[in-house]
């Protein structure tokens, strides 16, 4: 009786050291997200973002690669979803894009910063149409000209993205950024001297215009 005591109490300590552990690593994610500068990648992508999402009728929503899920609060919506790869985030469903374990079916799949991570991408969209409700939508960002970044496979291109979504009855493909934004990433990025002055970045973007030729990455919004 005693040791079986012994190894209730040690398995108990273990998983309260765990969650502690994940604690510790998702405070100190959040705390790098909160004071990280924005690149003028993501502040083009959240210009055109916030638009798409005041003017589309949202539904219940998966959020697909959610992290933290920053842009929650930009969704006023009751049923909100999120799923990543990654425990520490404590996402509601736990589980690889290329395989969305989840039976239920939303009216919008959320998925920004997600395909150029994904080894299979025509498989993760794949995936995104079945978990989508018919004539639900799919809203999902990419970089193009944008140094390598975490576990990185790809880049697109704007006809690339068409054929990957090609089962989607109406997709539009947006541009985001322009040859100036992805040179000012890629220096300010890549060289340490000048990464102080993605200071300016919030003020910089307000110059920057959103081109169809040498973009730092695109906007799908794809309606199964």
């Amino acid at each position: 009786m005693e040791n079986y005591l012994k190894k209730i109490l040690l398995k108990e300590m273990i998983r309260t050291l765990t969650i502690l552990k994940l604690d510790v690593k998702m405070l100190k994610l959040k705390l790098i997200n909160l004071f990280k500068i924005k690149t003028l990648t993501r502040l083009t992508l959240e210009r055109k973002l916030f638009k798409i999402l005041a003017k589309t009728e949202l539904g219940s929503v998966l959020d697909i690669g959610s992290g933290f899920a920053p842009y929650e609060k930009n969704i006023q919506v009751q049923n909100y979803t999120t799923l990543d790869i990654k425990k520490e985030v404590r996402p509601d469903i736990l589980c690889d894009v290329h395989n969305i374990k989840s039976r239920k079916k939303f009216n919008t799949v959320l998925a920004t910063e997600l395909l150029e991570h994904c080894y299979d991408p025509q498989k993760a969209v794949d995936e995104m149409y079945r978990v989508l409700n018919t004539r639900g939508t799919c809203i999902l960002s990419t970089r193009f000209i944008f140094g390598l970044h975490g576990t990185d496979y790809y880049r697109f291109t704007d006809q690339a993205l068409r054929h990957l979504f090609k089962k989607f009855k109406k997709v539009t493909v947006y541009p985001l950024g322009n040859k100036y934004s992805a040179i000012w990433d890629l220096t300010t990025l890549s060289i340490p001297l000048f990464k102080p002055l993605m200071i300016v970045n919030s003020s910089l973007i307000k110059l920057i215009k959103d081109s169809t030729f040498n973009s730092n990455g695109y906007l799908v919004v794809a309606i199964k």
